[in-house]
């Protein structure tokens, strides 16, 4: 009886969440100022629309309450279930069981990044890497077009609309009387975008060490360690975006 040939990436919920618990920009203060001046207030609210208008952000919880990571490691350990359960209809010869398994793994990947755009970005990403690593691994286990259908059904989102996201819903938090912090939140409405820019630009190459440079030279040196991690997690997720792209053309 053939075995599959990939195995789940079990450290990957947890590593992740540690991830995502750090900010695009990390560790500021929080409770020290009061109300907001009214230009800051229209700054914010333009930062929070423009995000709201990137790709796959309108469902996200941007500029809104939200309980952040609520049910993100329990969706993708679920999907990481189906997973396991794909190599095992695989294992037994079943190839419609292990489809229906991709297809429910694949629609949770896709529900991941819906409301909480880093944390569920980096997990739904990390599912579809696992999918395309299963059907690296079985070439025989399905014919190309079923290779299509299923790859159709996959999404992981966009690194800039992510990085947009989670900037704006932090400070966003910055505005709120419960986390006022007026001097953090002019702040970074002043010099975050620098940093995210260069961020994004080097993410979407799938460039880690321009990334990386991009931080270290505007960072101070506290928050550089963060940013790292950071930059690395997130090239992960444009490196998976891009690796699905190409996959689907090459069934074309």
């Amino acid at each position: 009886m053939k075995m599959p040939l990939v195995r789940p990436r079990r450290f990957a919920p947890l590593a992740l969440a540690l991830v995502a618990l750090i900010t695009i920009i990390a560790v500021r203060r929080v409770g020290s100022s009061g109300a907001l001046p009214p230009d800051t207030r229209a700054r914010l609210d333009a930062l929070c629309l423009e995000a709201q208008r990137q790709p796959g952000n309108q469902d996200a919880a941007v500029c809104q309450p939200a309980t952040r990571h609520s049910g993100a490691i329990a969706q993708v350990t679920s999907a990481r279930a189906l997973l396991d359960d794909a190599r095992a209809a695989l294992a037994t010869g079943d190839p419609t069981g292990a489809r229906r398994a991709l297809e429910r793994a694949l629609s949770t990947a896709r529900e991941l990044p819906r409301r909480e755009r880093l944390l569920g970005g980096l997990l739904g990403a990390s599912v579809v890497r696992d999918v395309l690593d299963l059907l690296d691994a079985e070439p025989a286990a399905f014919d190309r077009a079923t290779r299509r259908e299923l790859l159709a059904q996959a999404e992981v989102a966009d690194v800039g609309a992510v990085i947009a996201a989670d900037h704006a819903q932090w400070l966003w938090m910055y505005a709120q009387p419960d986390t006022a912090d007026a001097d953090a939140l002019v702040a970074g409405l002043d010099g975050d975008g620098v940093v995210l820019a260069g961020m994004t630009r080097a993410l979407t190459q799938g460039d880690l060490a321009a990334c990386q440079r991009s931080t270290d030279a505007i960072v101070p040196a506290d928050r550089r360690a963060a940013m790292r991690v950071q930059c690395k997690s997130l090239t992960h997720l444009a490196q998976t975006r891009a690796r699905l792209e190409r996959t689907r053309l090459a069934l074309n």
